[in-house]
């Protein structure tokens, strides 16, 4: 009875032993894999790791290119031949204006011009006149200058002649003194003329100066209307004027907006018409500011419209702001994504869902 309790302990203390082992060893096992034991192996080669889930935003089709078309020149609108929304090739006639007025402006800047031209030519005569020895004036001057010098050599000769006849006793002192007189008369006379010859030609110099700045200013005159008159011109043979009507520049252009109707007035600065170009449209998507650290420039997107979720798109991150904004609850920054297949489907405005892929 003792030998078989003996056996039956024993088998008992053996099978706790044996599971307190198997504990102990699975906890070793554990404990070593939590603290330092061999790092687990990598996959093999060729082994497929799961992707990461693409960020999912909201975007709008926006042109990155626009041109509000603008005269630079008076005229009226005859005809308004597009209309908005409509899509136009380059060439294509929007608007037919009617040019009297910028006719009427060219004309008026081309008088002026013709007659700054003869005042310039007048001008240039007078100032060569002026600087000629042949001038009335101054002929004039040296003839009294002559004349005066001739009759004060006769008046000196004449009192020589007579201080020897006095000498002589031939005439009287009376008619020395007299003699001297017409000297002294005749010599101021000579100086007198000299003055003036003098004035003359001061005042010919200057008058020639005066005539120089006259005609440089008349230059600079005709030289601006020449540029107004070639500017108003260059206004008229335009990528987007091409007289007398407004043109599309652009090859895949869209009418955004038209602002006038037939018989407007409009000059420099009117707006005329609004065209996008269609091949510059792009993606603007608000993204929230939790998921900017896994989009990067050059990032691979595909885009579907909403408006048909058959059509799918692919493009690129373009650029990321470098700002953010509130808009309602959230933070977000604008990420503008490039279209490489874009067809005539997608227009301005619309709306596509976005898939950008993050960055591993």
């Amino acid at each position: 009875m003792v030998l078989s309790m003996t056996r039956s302990s024993l088998l008992r203390y053996s099978a706790f032993a044996l599971v307190a082992a198997l504990a102990i060893a699975g906890c070793d096992a554990r404990g070593s894999g939590a603290t330092g034991g061999p790092p687990t192996a990598p996959p093999p080669p060729g082994a497929v790791q799961r992707a990461r889930p693409p960020v999912s935003v909201f975007g709008v089709v926006v042109a990155d290119v626009s041109r509000t078309i603008a005269p630079g020149f008076s005229a009226r609108i005859a005809e308004v031949v597009t209309r908005e929304g409509r899509e136009v090739a380059r060439g294509d006639v929007l608007i037919r204006l009617d040019m009297d007025d910028y006719d009427r402006e060219v004309e008026s800047l081309a008088r002026r011009r013709r007659r700054s031209e003869l005042r310039i030519a007048d001008l240039t005569q007078r100032l060569a006149y002026a600087r000629s020895d042949d001038h009335d004036e101054l002929v004039d001057a040296q003839i009294a200058l002559d004349g005066s010098q001739d009759l004060f050599e006769r008046a000196r000769a004449d009192l020589r002649r007579n201080e020897q006849l006095a000498s002589e006793g031939a005439v009287s002192r009376r008619a020395v003194d007299d003699a001297r007189d017409r000297l002294g008369e005749a010599e101021r006379a000579l100086d007198r003329s000299r003055l003036r010859l003098r004035t003359t030609r001061d005042r010919l110099v200057r008058s020639a100066s005066d005539l120089e700045t006259e005609i440089e200013l008349e230059r600079l005159e005709l030289d601006a209307l020449q540029r107004d008159i070639a500017r108003l011109r260059s206004l008229v043979r335009t990528d987007a004027v091409s007289r007398p009507n407004v043109v599309s520049p652009f090859e895949a252009g869209i009418v955004a907006e038209v602002a006038v109707q037939p018989g407007d007035q409009v000059g420099p600065g009117s707006r005329l018409v609004r065209i996008i170009d269609r091949d510059t449209l792009v993606v603007s998507a608000d993204l929230p500011e939790e998921f900017l650290r896994d989009v990067t420039i050059g990032a691979a997107a595909r885009i579907v419209a909403l408006a048909d979720r058959r059509r799918s798109y692919t493009g690129v991150v373009l650029e990321i702001a470098r700002q953010a904004r509130r808009v309602g609850n959230e933070t977000v920054v604008t990420a503008r994504i490039s279209i490489d297949n874009r067809d005539a489907f997608l227009l301005p405005g619309m709306n596509v869902d976005v898939a950008i892929q993050p960055r591993d």
